[in-house]
C-alpha cells in the first residue's frame, strides 16, 4: 500500500490535493470528529470518512469522499497521468460498501463520474449524478508573450492603466515568495491571513489547515506566495502551488478598501508572469469555481460532478431509493400538468 507522496525512485509525482499529507491535514483539521476509512486498489489509496446523513425520519450511514470545498478533484494518493490510477471505480467493491446505506463521492471528472455510476449501479445502488462546480484551466502555454497576446484587450488595457497608477506611487510594492525561505514565509503567510480578514470573504474557518498545507509545499519548493503591500501593509495576497508543468491557483484575497485600485488583478498579473517566465509552466489551473472573471484569464473549462448512491441491499438505502424515485415521478407529473395547463 502507498502511504507516501513519492514514487519508487523518490520523485514527487502527486499534485498537492492527492498526497497523503493533504488528506491527513483535511481529516485532522476539517473532519476531526469523523471516522476515516481508506480504500485501496493495487498500490493506491483513496481516503473517505463515515458520517450520518439525515433523510426524512432517520439517518443514513454514509461513506463520503474525504473532500470539502478546498478539494479540486478527488483522485487517489500517488496518482500520476495514467488511466489505471485516475480511474476510481476500482476502489469500490461489494465487500467494501456492504455496510453503508449511501455513498457520496465528489468532486470528480465527468469520466470518473459516469464510470462510477455504472459500477455502483451494477453493485445494486441507485445513483444520482450532480454537478458540484467548474474547473477553469489554460493549457498549452508556450511563451509569456503568447499568453498575453490572446487575453481580452479590455482586460489588458485596464491592467495597464491600474498598474501604471500603482507604479507611480512608491508606497506600493509586490513580493513573491518562490524559495524555501522559512523566515520570509512566516511573515508572508501571516500577511496573507491579515488580508483575508479584511477581504470580502467569510472568515477562514481552518487557518491551521492552510498553514500546514503551505508549509509542506514550501518544503518541496512548490509554494508561490504573492503579496501586495501599501505603506508596508498587506492589501492583496495569493497562494499558488507548482507541480511539474502546472501552476495551481489555490487562494486569492484582497483588502476591500483597495477594490478600486484592482490590487488583486495586479497581483494576479505578476503571478502569471512569474510562473510562466520563471517556473516555465505550460498549464495554469484555476481549480474550482465558475466565477465570470476567470474566462478572461483562462481558455478552457470543464464541469466537476459528484455521485450520490443509495444501497438497495440495505433497508434504509432501499427506502431512500423508493422515496427519491417517487419524488422524481411526482415532480415530473407536476411539470407535465403545468405545461398542459
Amino acid at each position: 500500500m502507498l502511504l507516501t507522496d513519492t514514487d519508487k525512485n523518490g520523485k514527487e509525482d502527486s499534485p498537492f490535493y492527492s498526497t497523503a499529507h493533504w488528506f491527513s491535514e483535511l481529516k485532522n483539521h476539517v473532519f476531526a470528529d469523523k471516522q476515516r476509512v481508506d480504500l485501496f486498489y493495487k498500490n493506491f489509496l483513496l481516503p473517505h470518512i463515515v458520517c450520518k446523513e439525515k433523510f426524512t425520519l432517520f439517518k443514513l450511514k454514509q461513506l463520503k469522499s474525504l473532500t470539502n470545498y478546498y478539494s479540486p478533484e478527488f483522485i487517489p494518493v500517488g496518482t500520476v497521468n495514467s488511466d489505471d490510477t485516475n480511474t476510481i471505480f476500482h476502489f469500490y467493491t461489494a465487500t467494501e460498501l456492504k455496510e453503508y446505506d449511501c455513498v457520496d463521492i465528489a468532486p470528480l471528472s465527468e469520466q470518473n463520474t459516469d464510470q462510477l455510476v455504472t459500477h455502483l449501479s451494477n453493485l445494486g445502488f441507485f445513483c444520482e449524478k450532480y454537478q458540484v462546480t467548474t474547473n477553469w484551466t489554460h493549457p498549452a502555454i508556450t511563451t509569456l508573450e503568447e499568453f498575453w497576446h490572446i487575453r481580452p484587450n479590455k482586460m489588458k488595457n485596464i491592467l495597464k492603466s491600474k498598474r501604471i497608477k500603482l507604479e507611480r506611487n512608491n508606497d506600493f510594492s509586490i513580493e513573491i515568495l518562490d524559495s524555501r525561505d522559512e523566515e520570509r514565509y512566516a511573515k508572508m503567510i501571516a500577511d496573507y491571513h491579515d488580508v483575508y480578514k479584511k477581504s470580502w470573504k467569510n472568515d477562514e474557518p481552518y487557518n491551521d489547515f492552510i498553514n500546514n498545507i503551505t508549509k509542506e509545499e514550501l518544503k518541496k519548493g512548490k509554494l508561490r506566495l504573492g503579496v501586495v503591500y501599501h505603506n508596508n501593509v498587506p492589501v492583496a495576497s495569493q497562494i499558488w502551488f507548482i507541480h511539474l508543468n502546472t501552476a495551481y491557483i489555490f487562494k486569492l484575497s484582497y483588502d476591500n478598501n483597495y477594490r478600486t485600485e484592482s490590487v488583486g488583478s495586479i497581483l494576479m498579473e505578476a503571478m502569471f508572469n512569474h510562473v510562466i517566465d520563471k517556473d516555465k509552466v505550460t498549464t495554469i489551473d484555476f481549480l474550482t469555481g465558475d466565477d465570470p472573471y476567470k474566462a478572461d484569464w483562462m481558455s478552457e473549462s470543464r464541469p466537476l460532478f459528484g455521485v450520490k448512491a443509495y444501497n438497495k441491499g440495505r433497508l434504509k438505502g432501499l427506502f431512500a431509493t423508493f422515496a427519491l424515485k417517487l419524488h422524481k415521478l411526482m415532480k415530473t407529473k407536476f411539470k407535465s400538468a403545468q405545461t398542459t395547463n
